[in-house]
């Protein structure tokens, strides 16, 4: 039992209180009560996330299902295999983005990141704060090495935060992603080494 009180501490200590010029916003482990503002949140944003998210999309159809995607998210980072955080804003303790930490490989030390925020908090620099708090966050506290964002070259807000966050382009991979609109697009890999 010590030893699972221990894992949740390490994942929810993230926890951390972001400031923007427009607010406050914290970074914070999910718990149950989330699911239906999830849901809300993924629903009102579908049309976006779906080009995304798609395989996340076909499983957030309903509240059911919904409360399933976060028991597994904390399922997953309880085992260490992922880390998803809830963006949520300080004020109103609205929920308004999502970011993860996948794909780790312990033994290279290193992980994905990916991420969404609202249409609402869009351009506001939350998403900069977010993967810049997660950033650190992840080489201090995890002793991750190496940190990689895969973007859609297209996506000039994502190319944005990589820069902003001090990511360097280091290849795109052709045709790679199979985008929620039936498209297969580029991708390109984005990384941070420590």
């Amino acid at each position: 039992m010590a030893f699972l009180i221990k894992k949740t501490i390490a994942y929810s200590m993230l926890g951390s209180i972001c400031e923007i010029k427009k607010g406050k916003f914290n970074i914070r482990a999910f718990e149950l009560k989330d699911t239906a503002p999830f849901y809300r949140l993924v629903k009102k944003n579908k049309s976006r996330l779906s080009l995304y998210f798609p395989i996340s999309m076909g499983y957030l159809t309903n509240e059911k299902r919904a409360r399933i995607y976060v028991e597994n998210k904390i399922d997953l980072a309880l085992s260490r295999n992922q880390m998803a955080y809830l963006l949520e804003w300080e004020s109103t303790k609205e929920l308004i983005g999502f970011i993860v930490a996948k794909n780790f490989n312990w033994k290279k030390r290193e992980c994905e990141f990916a991420y969404w925020i609202d249409e609402d908090f869009q351009g506001l620099g939350l998403t900069t704060a977010a993967i810049n708090t997660l950033k650190e966050y992840a080489l201090e506290e995890w002793g991750i090495e190496t940190v990689f964002l895969r973007i859609d070259g297209i996506n000039e807000g994502s190319r944005r935060v990589a820069q902003k966050c001090g990511f360097d382009l280091e290849y795109i991979s052709e045709k790679e992603f199979d985008r929620g609109d039936g498209q297969k697009i580029d991708v390109e890999y984005w990384y941070l080494r420590k």
